[in-house]
C-alpha cells in the first residue's frame, strides 16, 4: 500500500467516527472539508514527483553522453590541480633554499645501508665553506676553507697545508662550478640533485613534523645510462619547505642485491660560528702555497720517454732526487690485482706520478688545474712533439696527430668524456665543461705517457 492510500484510508475512518459520534454538523464539515484539502494536496505532490522524476530520468537519458564529458572533465581539472600542487611545492622549496644565509649538510656514504664515510660542509653567505672529508681513519681526511678568494686544503694524512690563491672560476672546489661531490657544497648544488620527475608520492610524520616525501631519478648524478637504476628520494618539511633529509640508491648488482647509498642530512639558517669558516693548519705541517696566477714550467712531453727531465721506469729515489718532496703522496690500489702503488703529486707542476713497487714510474700524467677536486694544481703547460696541449679539441688532435688507435666515449651526466688512445703509448682524456671556447665540446683535460708494462688503466 502507498504512503498517500494509507493517509486516504485513515482520513476516511477518522470522518467516519466523527460522524458517529454524534458531532454537530458544521465542526464535521468544517473538519471534512480541511482534511480534503489534505488529501488533494498529497495527491498532487505524488504526482508532481512522480512527473519531475520522470523528467529528470529522460533529461539524463538525453545528455548522458554530456554528463559522462562532464565527469571526465572534472577528474582531469583535480589531476591538474593536483600536478600544480606538487609543482608549486617543489617551487617553493627551490624558492626557499635559494633564499638560505646559512646550510649544514651531513653526508654520508656506503652500501647496503651501511655509511663508513662521511662529508660535513658548513656553507654561508657570502660564499663561505668548509669542507669536512672523512675521518681520522678514512681514506682521505681533509679540511677546506673556501672564501671565494683563496682556498685552503688542509690533509691530516700527509700531514700537509696549501693555500690556493686567486682560484680560478671553474676550479672544481674554489670556484664557482663545483664538481663530482663537492658540487653539492652549495644550496644551488642541493638543487641539482631534482630532475624534473620527480613527484610528490606521500607524506610521513617525524619528530613531531610532517614531511612531503618526493621521488624520482637524481639530475646530472652519475652516467646517464645507468640512471634508470638509481633512485632519489627527498624528505621535504611542510612548514619550512626545506630539504631535511635527501636519500640516493643506486643498484650495482641487482643479482647480488648490492646497493650504493648515500644519505644527506641538512640543516637550513642555523647560526654558524665565524670560526668555522677560519683555516686551522696545525704548526708541524708542511706549509706550500699556489697562485693561480702563476704558470708552471712548460715540460716536453715524449711518448715512450717520460716528461722533461722526469723518465718512465725511474725508481722512488731517483723521482725524490729529482724534484724533491711530491706535495701530496696518495696510496693506491689497482681494482684488477688488487696491485699497491703510490700517485706522488706536484702540485706546481700540473703532474701525477703512478709509482708501481716492481716498474718505478710506470705512468705520468699531466693535468688542467680544474679537473681534480681534491688538490690544488696549476695548469700543466707543455705539449707533445705534434703539439698537442691542454685545452685542444679532437679535432685538433687528430689534424697532428693522425687517428687514434683507440677512442672510447661516455656520457656522465651532462659531461661528456672521450678518451684516445695512441701509439708509444700515449694517451689524451678530453671533457665537456671545462673551456669558455665550445664549453659543450669535450677538451683536453689530461694527457698521459705510460710504460709498455704497465698494468694502468690508459686516462
Amino acid at each position: 500500500m502507498k504512503k498517500n492510500d494509507r493517509d486516504s484510508s485513515s482520513i476516511e475512518d477518522l470522518l467516519q467516527s466523527l460522524s458517529d459520534a454524534n458531532v454537530p454538523e458544521s465542526f464535521e464539515r468544517s473538519i471534512d472539508g480541511l482534511f480534503s484539502k489534505h488529501l488533494q494536496t498529497v495527491n498532487q505532490t505524488e504526482t508532481q514527483g512522480l512527473t519531475l522524476r520522470s523528467q529528470w530520468r529522460n533529461f539524463i537519458m538525453r545528455r548522458k553522453y554530456e554528463f559522462a564529458l562532464t565527469t571526465i572533465f572534472f577528474f582531469i581539472v583535480i589531476a591538474v590541480m593536483q600536478f600544480n600542487q606538487t609543482q608549486s611545492s617543489l617551487a617553493d622549496t627551490f624558492e626557499k633554499v635559494r633564499s638560505a644565509t646559512s646550510m649544514i649538510m651531513i653526508m654520508q656514504m656506503g652500501q647496503n645501508g651501511e655509511y663508513p664515510h662521511s662529508i660535513t660542509v658548513y656553507w654561508k653567505t657570502p660564499n663561505l665553506i668548509r669542507i669536512n672529508k672523512g675521518s681520522e681513519n678514512d681514506f682521505q681526511h681533509q679540511n677546506w676553507w673556501l672564501d671565494g678568494k683563496t682556498a685552503t686544503l688542509v690533509d691530516h694524512k700527509e700531514q700537509s697545508a696549501t693555500v690556493l690563491k686567486n682560484p680560478k672560476p671553474d676550479h672544481p672546489v674554489a670556484g664557482k662550478q663545483y664538481k663530482d661531490t663537492l658540487k653539492f657544497s652549495t644550496p644551488e648544488g642541493v638543487l641539482s640533485f631534482f630532475s624534473d620527475d620527480c613527484k610528490k608520492t606521500g607524506s610521513i610524520k617525524e619528530d613531531g613534523n610532517v614531511l612531503d616525501v618526493y621521488t624520482g631519478t637524481p639530475a646530472d648524478f652519475g652516467p646517464e645510462e645507468k640512471r634508470q637504476d638509481t633512485k632519489l628520494t627527498a624528505y621535504i618539511d611542510t612548514k619550512s619547505h626545506f630539504p631535511k633529509r635527501i636519500e640516493i640508491r643506486d643498484d650495482i648488482d641487482k643479482e647480488r642485491g648490492t646497493y650504493g647509498c648515500i644519505k644527506f642530512d641538512f640543516f637550513w639558517n642555523d647560526r654558524i660560528a665565524e670560526d668555522i669558516f677560519k683555516p686551522v693548519i696545525p704548526k708541524n705541517y708542511k706549509y706550500s702555497e699556489i697562485d693561480s696566477n702563476q704558470t708552471a714550467e712548460p715540460l716536453a712531453i715524449k711518448p715512450g720517454e717520460g716528461v722533461g727531465d722526469l723518465k718512465l721506469r725511474m725508481s722512488r729515489d731517483q723521482v725524490i732526487e729529482l724534484w724533491g718532496e711530491p706535495d701530496a703522496i696518495f696510496e693506491r690500489s689497482h681494482h684488477f690485482d688488487n696491485l699497491l702503488y703510490e700517485d706522488f703529486q706536484y702540485y706546481k707542476r700540473g703532474i701525477i706520478i703512478s709509482i708501481l713497487p716492481e716498474i718505478g714510474v710506470g705512468q705520468i700524467k699531466c693535468l688542467y688545474s680544474s679537473l681534480l677536486h681534491y688538490a690544488v694544481f696549476l695548469d700543466f703547460t707543455g705539449e707533445t712533439p705534434q703539439g698537442v696541449r691542454i685545452g685542444m679539441s679532437e679535432q685538433e688532435i687528430i689534424k697532428r696527430m693522425g687517428e687514434p688507435a683507440k677512442r672510447v666515449e661516455t656520457t656522465y651526466g651532462s659531461t661528456h668524456l672521450i678518451q684516445l688512445q695512441y701509439p708509444n703509448n700515449v694517451f689524451f682524456r678530453l671533457m665537456s665543461g671545462y673551456f669558455e671556447k665550445e664549453k659543450d665540446l669535450p677538451h683536453v683535460v689530461l694527457i698521459g705517457v705510460q710504460s709498455e708494462d704497465c698494468p694502468l688503466d690508459q686516462g
